[in-house]
């Protein structure tokens, strides 16, 4: 789960070794090699041109850690689910679900901006309430907010991290200073991260395999 402060009045300076170690990310360039299946259930509405930029931001986040994303956008109704099956079917173990629902349920707190269900391994959803909320700050966009939130839920799974960390994209309360990082493509898994990402996603990706 990713909590935020809506006033942004904390501010916190990131470290200087993670500093150097988001521009050598950044200098590197994507890495790809294996990829991971993500279904999108846009629960909320989210406009097209909105939610396909935040995929790209996402994409970009998990590139850096030499992990590609194919993004399956599912339909909500049942007739037009009917002829995408794998939409409506469990998911398997080498998939991630991730729903975008508009509203905050019941039980979480006030700058609760997603959830994942780490219990399964697959399931996650982000709140875009408090993507609105965030992006009103004028501080990063829309699709910039979102797409971070979809990496930092998809982070929990494949890390299997039910607390948070004090920088980067996995922590979990997100700044003013975190909302710049983010709007210049800057807040990103720490190395140690990167490299657990990739570990978990090619387990992932051969455990797919070897069930066909």
């Amino acid at each position: 789960m990713m909590t935020a402060f809506p006033r942004f009045q904390e501010l916190l300076a990131a470290s200087g070794t993670y500093l150097a170690a988001v521009s050598g990310a950044l200098m590197a360039g994507p890495q790809t090699g294996v990829d991971i299946t993500v279904q999108v259930y846009n629960w909320a509405h989210v406009e097209l041109g909105t939610l396909t930029a935040a995929q790209g931001e996402a994409a970009r986040i998990f590139r850096v850690a030499g992990v590609g994303i194919v993004w399956l956008n599912c339909p909500l109704t049942v007739a037009e689910a009917e002829a995408y099956p794998i939409c409506t079917e469990p998911a398997a173990r080498g998939r991630f679900v991730l729903r975008i629902v508009y509203s905050v349920p019941a039980g979480f707190g006030n700058t609760s901006m997603g959830v994942a269900l780490n219990e399964t391994g697959i399931y996650a959803s982000v709140f875009y309430q408090r993507v609105d909320e965030f992006a009103n700050e004028g501080i990063a966009t829309h699709s910039q907010i979102l797409g971070h939130a979809m990496a930092h839920e998809l982070g929990h799974l494949l890390l299997d991290l039910r607390g948070h960390t004090n920088f980067g994209i996995m922590r979990g309360r997100w700044n003013a200073q975190d909302l710049r990082s983010a709007s210049m493509g800057a807040l990103l898994f720490s190395p140690r991260e990167r490299a657990l990402v990739r570990d978990a996603a090619t387990r992932r990706m051969r455990a797919q395999v070897s069930r066909k």
